[in-house]
């Protein structure tokens, strides 16, 4: 089973190739019909988000970007870049922490253990003031192997950018046996990805942050190639440890002060879009814990 299939027209489908006048189709992982046959509309809507861009972002953008230059030794020097690491992630990290909380909220087994790998930390924290929230601090949050486990379960089912796109740089044979001309557009599922028995056994479909631990209790090896939320290759995504610190630090503070409980009547649905959002939002009643 693999996860990208060809296609000719001008509208490439989410899954596909767009190549020279070329069709065909291969097989997809579960979940792939999230995305409704009318493909053009993921297109069509990142354009039509664009035209009501502010002008001062675009503007913005346009100077930060003027500020990038290369030193002597052909590294990108940019007193900037810190920034832009933090700018970069805003939606993605908006949208995942979304989903996060919407699983764990359905999943107390999970947060007991979220909330029992926070214990220590959190004891010499309350200590001084018994009344007070517990903020956890990157550094404390950095070395907790279960709530990257949880972290990397979402993202693997609900990834924020479900789409990857390529370029074929020369001729080659993919895996499949199909062969790809330098200059094809190649469209990769993540989302479907991260749903297929192939890659991820027969309970892909389940949320079980238990899959990204070792026998020892370390964090699994995964390559990046079968987990490619943060891309993979030279391509990888430079902030994902900030991005994974940010959302580990909110999701550490929030579970271990709050209980969280999804409110009835609601239909979650995911929103095809660029960024995999929950179509109409989500609505969750936050409890102060008595501790």
């Amino acid at each position: 089973m693999c996860y990208v299939s060809l296609w000719r027209g001008p509208w490439p489908p989410i899954l596909g190739l767009a190549s020279h006048g070329r069709s065909g189709c291969l097989g997809h992982g579960h979940g792939g019909g999230i995305f409704p046959a009318c493909d053009a509309n993921f297109l069509l809507e990142t354009d039509e988000a664009a035209k009501h861009r502010p002008r001062e972002k675009a503007q913005h953008i346009a100077h930060s970007a003027s500020k990038v230059r290369r030193g002597d030794d052909g590294q990108v020097e940019d007193q900037h870049m810190p920034y832009c690491y933090f700018l970069a992630a805003r939606d993605t990290i908006t949208a995942t922490l979304t989903w996060v909380f919407y699983n764990l909220s359905q999943k107390p087994n999970v947060v007991s253990t979220i909330r029992n790998e926070l214990s220590p930390i959190a004891s010499s924290k309350a200590a001084s003031s018994a009344s007070a929230m517990v903020i956890f601090e990157p550094e404390e949050t950095k070395s907790l192997v279960y709530l990257r486990a949880v972290l990397y379960e979402t993202l693997r089912l609900y990834p924020p950018g479900p789409i990857e796109c390529k370029t074929v740089a020369t001729d080659d044979i993919m895996p499949s046996g199909h062969k790809v001309r330098s200059g094809d557009t190649i469209f990769i599922s993540v989302h479907s990805m991260g749903r297929m028995e192939d890659l991820w056994g027969n309970d892909c479909l389940n949320y079980n942050p238990e899959r990204w631990l070792s026998d020892n209790g370390n964090l699994r090896y995964v390559p990046s190639h079968k987990f490619l939320v943060f891309n993979s290759g030279p391509k990888i995504c430079p902030g994902k440890e900030i991005a994974v610190m940010q959302m580990k630090t909110v999701i550490a503070s929030t579970m271990w002060n709050f209980d969280v409980e999804l409110m009835k009547g609601q239909s979650i649905q995911p929103k095809p879009s660029c960024i995999l959002k929950i179509k109409n939002g989500l609505i969750l009643k936050l409890k102060k814990r008595q501790m």
